[in-house]
């Protein structure tokens, strides 16, 4: 497979798959791995001891898709490990209604359980509130795998921890459903006999977005120079104040010996100045996230600044679009990771 004379994967096993024999012409379905060490990605580019990461063929590999855009609950799933024969398995099914009213009304219960950077009163209010959150969210991923895992996923997890035991690893997901935390569900087996831990604890789990346009095929950098952490840590008063923000910077600056730590002043004039000119490395944001819902009941995405409130719209105008540096931005905020339907692509 290439794009605009670059080879963005090589097919590692083609297969063919038909709805019903002789009904319809068969489609190929291929796993991208890296066309070579050479150019797997590489976290400090000129360094000594960068280790270059190797892309590996999942253990299974679920392919999700809605057939009728108008029906966005009648799916297909066709899934691949090549430890089966025959390789590939396919089924319809009809997705359970009210999946993201259903994980919108979880999210706030979350929200409103948090106590990130608040401090408590005491250590057994603290021992209480953990008491109390554990299972909450132990319960969510049960309900997830429950409700929101089609069956032919639940019976392949399941075939292949049976065959391969600890040997069964990683799972790659290519879905046009974005809002679907696989990574939270919690496998179980009918009857109760068996639980598991979430997905994305005990397993290594990557999903991939798959869209019509033509902007997902574009090549992401396959390197990355690591010579900058830019942290933004603005400084909040009295209950804004977050009670471990020191010590994550503190972390942070422990990684000098890799990468050369600056601050960025926490107010819209050090944002606007930062995403003008784009680090070569990792900009590490660590403090408040909100979400507002607009007067037509819209999410709008911010991050609580010292001076200002930076929303998702302003932060994309702010950017230079003439930047060569591609950095990774990490937001440890509250709420950001939320993930919102809104004109038919995801917002957040």
């Amino acid at each position: 497979l290439s794009h605009q004379g670059t080879v963005l994967a090589r097919v590692v096993c083609s297969i063919e798959v038909g709805r019903q024999a002789g009904k319809a012409p068969p489609h190929s379905v291929a796993t991208p791995v890296s066309t070579s060490a050479r150019e797997a990605p590489v976290l400090a580019q000129g360094r000594p001891g960068a280790l270059p990461l190797e892309l590996e063929e999942p253990d299974l590999t679920v392919c999700v898709q809605s057939l009728d855009p108008d029906h966005p609950d009648r799916a297909e799933i066709t899934m691949y490990s090549r430890f089966w024969a025959p390789s590939v398995r396919q089924a319809r099914f009809t997705a359970a209604p009210g999946l993201h009213r259903w994980l919108e009304d979880r999210y706030a219960q979350f929200s409103r359980e948090a106590v990130r950077g608040v401090r408590l009163a005491s250590d057994s209010v603290a021992v209480a509130t953990k008491d109390r959150t554990v299972p909450l969210l132990r319960a969510f991923g049960r309900e997830l795998w429950k409700n929101f895992a089609p069956e032919a996923f639940q019976r392949a997890y399941w075939d292949l921890s049976d065959r391969l035991g600890p040997g069964f690893r990683t799972i790659q997901i290519l879905t046009d459903d974005p809002a679907l935390p696989w990574e939270l569900m919690r496998p179980a087996r009918t009857g109760g006999s068996e639980d598991r831990d979430f997905l994305g604890m005990e397993l290594r789990l990557a999903r991939w977005h798959l869209a019509e346009r033509a902007t997902q095929l574009d090549r992401p950098p396959q390197s990355m120079p690591l010579r900058e952490i830019v942290v933004i840590a603005p400084k909040y008063g009295g209950a804004e104040a977050l009670r471990w923000q020191g010590e994550e910077v503190e972390a942070l600056a422990a990684m000098q010996s890799l990468a050369v730590m600056r601050p960025c002043a926490g107010t819209f004039g050090g944002m606007k100045d930062l995403l003008q000119r784009f680090p070569e490395g990792i900009i590490h944001f660590a403090g408040h996230g909100v979400v507002k819902q607009s007067e037509r009941g819209l999410p709008e995405y911010s991050i609580r600044l010292e001076d200002a409130e930076l929303d998702l719209m302003t932060w994309r105008g702010l950017m230079s679009g003439t930047s060569r540096a591609h950095p990774v931005i990490f937001m440890n905020a509250c709420d950001l990771g939320r993930a919102d339907r809104v004109a038919n692509f995801v917002d957040g």
